[in-house]
């Protein structure tokens, strides 16, 4: 009896191994590997992360070919962060260094400044130095993306000080001000009065996950917040069908896939799920139909890093970029010339990683392509540091890489790539919430009225 429950355990094991084991031998493992190496890049001396770092080529001997940085982060760099390492540890991908890195971002969380009264984190810290607050907004994403890490360290190194450590910080954390008790909706920030009413978007994952994580009590949230969310559908037709994506605030594919990417949705909402194939399928046409080299997968970007569209400061981050298909009727900055133009005009390849993760073949051969794209010389993707963060695809600045690495988008491609590499398809922050039983319960209910109440039209393009 013994060694038939060995024998069934070896063949699971070879059964769930065997397609972690085909992604790692592709070009998939080799992207995770450089994204990884990429963070030590983008540390700041405090151990916190840095935003972004402006790069230049790359001489023998040296790692990280830096020449400027920006010495800020924020709590959401922070989280994903931690996530980040989670995952090369849930994949036993240098575990030491990732468990040692984890603990010291934890530190350096322990004694952050902090606003005293709800226990959250401002929008912004200093990333080289004291780490000090240099904007004192408080978001409730950015503290949502940081409060879901600490839940998933907590989760996935039981018993140990590390976990005891992300508790505590969790535990005083309180979401409470940023409830609308009367329409269930959850406010951006504790100082500004508008809120998030629009289901298309990566704050759509404060609703999910702070209902899931018993960050908002009301028991009759559910019923208030989805009187008051609003969605709407594209609906690409393909052979005389309809192919339905959500339309998400700026058209964006991290505003569609970020929630996907952290909480797994599709093993939730079946509707969702279909949403997410088709626009993988969307980018991919629509890249040939442009005559394309690279996929149309557009998202937020550093575009301005060549001046355009971003005024005095060449270096400012355009966060108006996305597809203008799956731009909604609400959202009226689509119709300003100078914006439109912008819109459509940078292929990210965070964006196409996180499409892939729904059908990682599909998207091989176009991104072993996009690889060797490069402006004088500067690659696209470059060796021990990754993606860079885009691409041009318009004029004036057509085929020009935009040589920015971004903490934001190296994360969200390592986050995406350890989704694709897990059996199941859920990386640290997804696996830790579905293994939770009551957190899988409240996650099953809120995206069956999804699908209810939320995805229910298909527009015509």
């Amino acid at each position: 009896m013994k060694k038939r429950v060995v024998s069934l355990f070896v063949v699971f094991w070879v059964l769930l191994a065997g397609p972690i084991a085909e992604a790692k031998s592709g070009v998939y493992w080799r992207y995770f590997q450089d994204t990884y190496a990429s963070l030590k890049c983008l540390r700041g001396d405090n151990g916190l992360i840095l935003d972004k770092v402006v790069i230049s080529h790359k001489s023998p001997g040296q790692a990280c070919p830096i020449a400027r940085s920006f010495a800020e982060t924020s709590p959401t760099n922070i989280g994903f962060d931690l996530l980040t390492h989670a995952a090369a540890d849930q994949m036993g991908y240098q575990r030491g260094f990732a468990r040692k890195t984890i603990d010291r971002i934890l530190a350096v969380l322990s004694f952050l400044e902090y606003e005293k009264t709800s226990g959250l984190f401002f929008n912004r810290y200093s990333a080289t130095g004291v780490p000090r607050p240099t904007q004192l907004d408080i978001s409730s994403v950015d503290n949502l993306h940081l409060a879901l890490a600490l839940w998933t360290i907590s989760r996935q190194f039981p018993g140990t000080v590390r976990a005891g450590k992300a508790k505590s910080l969790l535990a005083r954390m309180d979401f409470s001000g940023f409830y609308r008790p009367k329409t269930g909706l959850l406010a951006g920030d504790l100082v500004h009065a508008w809120s998030y009413s629009f289901f298309g978007s990566e704050s759509r994952s404060i609703y999910a996950v702070g209902w899931a994580l018993g960050l908002i009590r009301d028991p009759h949230f559910l019923d208030k917040a989805f009187a008051h969310l609003k969605s709407e559908v594209f609906c690409q037709v393909v052979r005389s069908k309809p192919h339905p994506i959500l339309k998400v605030w700026d058209g964006g594919a991290f505003q569609l896939l970020l929630p996907q990417t952290l909480i797994s949705e599709s093993s939730y909402s079946a509707q969702l799920a279909k949403m997410f194939r088709n626009y993988g399928e969307y980018i991919l046409a629509e890249g040939q139909r442009l005559g394309l080299s690279v996929p149309a997968a557009y998202s937020a970007s550093g575009a301005g890093v060549d001046g355009v569209s971003c005024g005095s400061d060449v270096y400012c981050y355009n966060g108006k970029a996305g597809s203008p298909a799956l731009v909604p009727s609400q959202n009226g900055d689509l119709t300003e010339p100078q914006m439109n133009a912008q819109w459509d005009a940078v292929f990210t390849p965070h964006a196409a990683i996180l499409a892939a993760q729904m059908d990682p073949p599909k998207f091989t051969a176009s991104l072993y392509r996009s690889e060797r794209l490069s402006t004088d010389g500067f690659a696209l993707y470059e060796r021990g540091l990754g993606w860079m963060d885009g691409y041009r695809v318009k004029s004036p600045y057509r085929h020009s890489v935009i040589p920015v690495l971004l903490s934001l988008d190296q994360e969200m491609i390592a986050l995406s790539l350890a989704n694709i590499f897990s059996p199941n398809g859920r990386g640290p922050s997804a696996q830790a919430l579905f293994s939770d039983a009551g957190v899988k319960t409240r996650l099953t209910e809120f995206y069956r009225r999804v699908d209810a109440e939320l995805l229910t039209s298909c527009e015509a393009p």
